[in-house]
């Protein structure tokens, strides 16, 4: 292959990733944490949005900032400019993909399926649109393994300095950036141990520097927010294993099984060929999930499969020389194992475009219509959600007892527990069902007093 048709299939490639994570961008409804972010970061001042993101459960700021200039420039549905940013770093990291892949491997094949792979892989498209912190949190990540690599080669200030920066900025876009620089000192760590560093310079300090001076710079932010637990508990145990390998594939079994068992054969060639790109991968993967699983713990938090998203450059790339070695083996036949991989990647793509979110939209806007003057509305769990539509629900807040109260909207979704649905048994005991609207994932049941007509 000629270096000019390796650019052109690249660029093909960077072309259809970004199609694809651009492409229905707006079609689905915000979801419950979307709606959450998006409302912490309207506030005109940033001093507001710091105390919203303060509030969501230790959040960190700058995918909400970000989220807010973009918001604020870009003149389309709130769906879609929420979004935008999710999509244009999961781009970005796509390219940079390649760039991590071709200077870690030293394979231009290796590091173009690597691309290919990271391209259509559903777990990262789904994130690539999102307007959420996750896009931009493993951008960064790669920037920092990009770093990283030349910092081998290269012993300046200019990359430990750049280092600093994008640990510090990945810190202030998600904590978990630490237990990336983690895995980046145990790497040089094991390297030095295995007499493979001969003498440590500044090169090989850099991410002990850089992860020194990026918590540094968090720590403001940690005395100012970084208070509140998790409001979910799930005791950590085995059943976390099968719900992370579906989570990989995001939702499908076998995207992740195909994944893994490829990373399997690569991680078992790259092992026989004594590759130091073994030891960069292992420890990319293996030392933070331990961390994280901690941390979970600790923090009381639940445990979902995207907090697992900055190792999964290590798999794809491990991966990739999966493939490669099973064209080296069995010839062009092999390439059916790619190809079928990449074709579940695409129909679980195509599978997640259609909506099937709760919509909280057309409730929402249907309570803005309905309400009137005197109405009270009651949402267990759900009350904030809504107001993103209905801004002035929390006027007609009350249980509906109260004198001069007219009607009662009891707005019933599964983020109401038993105990919060309760009170509806004493509404219908002593008000009258004059209607009963129904939603995607959600009932609106309307009642008014005996005798008002």
């Amino acid at each position: 292959m000629s270096f000019l048709s390796h650019k052109s299939v690249l660029f093909l490639i960077l072309i259809a990733a970004t199609a694809i994570r651009f492409v229905g961008l707006g079609e689905k409804q915000l979801w419950i944490d979307e709606i959450i972010q998006v409302l912490h970061s309207r506030p005109d001042s940033i001093g507001e949005i710091l105390k919203g993101v303060a509030q969501d459960r230790g959040g960190v700021p700058v995918d909400y900032v970000v989220q807010h200039y973009v918001m604020k420039a870009i003149a389309a549905p709130v769906e879609t400019s929420a979004r935008l940013h999710a999509a244009l770093f999961g781009s970005i990291s796509v390219a940079l993909m390649y760039v991590l892949s071709f200077h870690l491997l030293k394979r231009r094949r290796i590091a173009m399926w690597a691309t290919a792979l990271y391209a259509v892989f559903p777990f990262h498209h789904h994130y690539s649109q999102e307007g959420r912190p996750y896009a931009l949190f493993l951008m960064l990540v790669l920037a920092l393994s990009i770093l990283f690599i030349h910092a081998r080669t290269c012993s300046s200030w200019t990359i430990v300095l750049s280092m600093s920066l994008c640990a510090a900025i990945g810190l202030y876009t998600h904590p978990f950036t630490a237990f990336f620089i983690l895995a980046l000192i145990s790497i040089n760590l094991f390297r030095l141990f295995s007499g493979k560093v001969p003498k440590p310079n500044l090169g090989f300090c850099a991410p002990l520097i850089s992860g020194a001076i990026g918590t540094c710079l968090f720590v403001p932010w940690l005395l100012f927010s970084f208070k509140s637990s998790g409001e979910f508990s799930e005791p950590l145990s085995l059943n976390l294993i099968p719900e992370a390998i579906q989570g990989l594939g995001d939702g499908s079994y076998p995207v992740s099984i195909i994944l893994l068992a490829l990373a399997a054969l690569g991680a078992f060639h790259l092992w026989k060929l004594r590759l130091d790109a073994l030891t960069d991968l292992t420890c990319w993967i293996v030392v933070p999930i331990p961390l994280i699983l901690f941390v979970l713990y600790w923090r009381s938090y639940f445990f979902a499969a995207r907090q697992l998203i900055f190792i999964t450059p290590a798999i794809v790339l491990l991966a990739a020389w999966g493939i490669e070695r099973l064209l080296c083996r069995y010839g062009k036949k092999a390439m059916v194992v790619p190809v079928v991989w990449i074709l579940l990647c695409l129909a679980v793509i195509v599978r997640h475009y259609p909506d099937d979110r709760i919509d909280f939209r057309s409730a929402g806007e249907y309570l803005s219509r309905a309400a009137a003057a005197g109405d009270r509305i009651v949402a267990p769990n759900s009350l904030g959600l809504l107001s993103f539509y209905f801004p002035a629900i929390y006027a007609h807040e009350g249980d509906g007892f109260e004198p001069g109260a007219k009607r009662l909207f009891f707005v019933d979704t599964q983020y109401a527990s038993a105990a919060e649905r309760g009170p509806l048994l004493g509404i219908q005991a002593r008000m009258a069902l004059r209607k009963h609207v129904e939603y995607r994932g959600i009932s609106i049941h309307i009642f008014e007093h005996e005798g008002i007509e």
